[in-house]
């Protein structure tokens, strides 16, 4: 036959397909194989995670003071959505939550997290740290990996409250 084909790949999962035409004369003597590929992408995830400093500077203080962001969903999600949340130095702040779960009904309410400072008792001055955002965890592919924005805070240096058997050095 002459003319064009059409084939429906939409079931086909992601990937490279390699296409082998063969065309014979009317005999069926001669036969040409015409060597072509397509690729089908990954589509690009819809999900997105929005990390929002809430104190302006972003700063805790080893006296115990606090810094506020929240973390919410750019649209619903069709299962669980879990955030896991961390400090790259523990010993500085810590968070009132580690992991943070949305869901179809809370997907768009900004979840609130604090971090509060620490005391080292050490005159070490201010210390910069990171809360970091960690790709998210889902069985729904739109949200499968996706990455927030991380936090820059800074822990400022008080001895405010050292016990009196550990002078600030």
């Amino acid at each position: 036959r002459v003319g064009s084909y059409t084939w429906d790949v939409s079931a086909l999962t992601p990937g490279t397909y390699y296409i082998y035409a063969v065309a014979a004369n009317r005999a069926g003597s001669v036969t040409r194989y015409a060597p072509g590929a397509f690729a089908i992408p990954v589509p690009n995830p819809r999900g997105v995670v929005t990390v929002t400093a809430l104190s302006t500077p972003m700063e805790t203080t080893e006296a115990g003071g606090t810094a506020t962001f929240s973390v919410v969903l750019g649209n619903s999600p069709e299962s669980d959505v879990t955030v896991d949340l961390s400090v790259t130095h523990p010993n500085e702040a810590q968070l009132d939550k580690q992991r943070l779960v949305f869901n179809a009904s809370n997907w768009s309410t900004p979840q609130l997290v604090r971090l509060t400072g620490l005391p080292d008792c050490m005159s070490d001055g201010d210390i910069g740290y990171q809360m970091i955002t960690a790709r998210s965890a889902s069985a729904d592919a739109d949200y499968q990996g996706i990455k927030g924005a991380d936090l820059a805070p800074i822990n400022r240096n008080s001895t405010v409250g050292c016990p009196s058997n550990n002078p600030p050095l």
